[in-house]
């Protein structure tokens, strides 16, 4: 079974992300997913975006890293229904199932 694993083996730990701040953890899904979470941000103090490649790209901003971190977690095990609606050509089998499960998604992660 496929599962997340550290993005770039980890070495993107430390960087700068795309909220401005520094990434504590940043994994991804090998059928097409990745999650980030930074802290110190530019417009709060803690950023996590989710992305779910070619369907989803959600970023939500935290003020607190015990939530954060729940938050990311939570997302993650989310992200994971998405991405097995993913068919092997990288097609969802039921686009109506993709779309109602990442509106749902956006919705319970506003």
């Amino acid at each position: 079974m496929l599962t997340w694993q550290p993005y770039e083996n980890g070495v993107t730990l430390g960087d700068r992300g795309n909220e401005g701040g520094q990434i504590i953890r940043d994994e991804m899904h090998p059928v097409g997913g990745r999650i980030t979470l930074e802290q110190d941000c530019l417009r709060a103090p803690h950023a996590i975006t989710a992305v779910v490649y070619g369907w989803l790209m959600h970023t939500r901003f935290i003020a607190d890293e015990p939530t954060a971190v729940l938050e990311y977690t939570k997302m993650q095990a989310s992200m994971t229904d998405i991405i097995q609606l993913i068919g092997e050509d990288g097609i969802p089998a039921d686009l109506d199932a993709m779309d109602a499960a990442i509106n749902r998604f956006i919705e319970s992660y506003p």
